[in-house]
C-alpha cells in the first residue's frame, strides 16, 4: 500500500476529491446516484440536519483511495451505502477494511442485520466475492434491474454472523 490506511468521516471540503473518486470507481448509473447521495449528504451537513447516512473515506498519504457509507432503514437494519476503491489500489485489502469499518459502525448503532445491494456484472465480481467470504447470503435477485443483463442482488446477514 505504501503508507498507513486511515479511515475517517467524509467532510464537505472533500467534495471535489470524492467526485473524482466516484468518477473513477463507479459505473455510469452508480456514478450519478453516488454523486447525488453525497451532494445531499453535504447539504444536510451544511444545515446541521442528519439524513441518517454516514460516509467514510479511506486515505493513504492524504490521498483518497476508497469510500464507503452506511444507511439505517429500519430499527436494527443497516445497508451498505457505497463501497468503492480506486482501481489501481484494488486487491490490497482496502475494500475489506472499509466493509469491516462500516460493519463495526453499524454494530455501535445496535445493528441486528446488515444488507448490501450488488450488481451481477463482471465488474462487481471482486466485491461480490468479498461479501460471500464474509458470510453474506443472497436473499433475492431482480433480473435486469440496473440495466439489461445487470441484476440487482441483495445479500444480507445477521450482524453477529458476519465473518469479518
Amino acid at each position: 500500500m505504501g503508507g498507513k490506511l486511515i479511515i475517517r468521516e467524509i467532510r464537505a471540503d472533500d467534495a471535489l476529491r470524492v467526485k473524482r473518486l466516484i468518477d473513477e470507481v463507479f459505473n455510469r448509473h452508480d456514478k450519478t446516484n453516488a454523486k447525488d447521495d453525497i451532494r445531499f449528504h453535504f447539504k444536510c451537513q451544511e444545515f446541521r440536519i442528519s439524513n441518517g447516512d454516514l460516509y467514510w473515506l479511506a486515505e493513504i498519504n492524504d490521498r483518497i483511495v476508497g469510500i464507503t457509507g452506511l444507511t439505517q432503514t429500519t430499527k436494527g437494519v443497516f445497508w451498505l451505502a457505497w463501497l468503492g476503491v480506486k482501481k489501481r489500489m484494488q486487491g490490497q485489502g482496502i475494500g475489506k477494511q472499509l466493509l469491516k469499518y462500516a460493519i463495526r459502525e453499524a454494530k455501535k448503532r445496535n445493528a441486528k442485520k446488515f444488507c448490501i445491494r450488488c450488481g451481477s456484472l463482471p465488474m462487481f465480481s471482486k466485491a461480490n466475492s468479498l461479501y460471500k467470504k464474509c458470510g453474506f447470503e443472497e436473499q433475492f435477485r431482480i433480473r435486469d434491474y440496473w440495466a439489461r443483463g445487470d441484476d440487482l442482488i441483495v445479500v444480507s446477514q445477521a450482524i453477529d454472523k458476519i465473518l469479518i
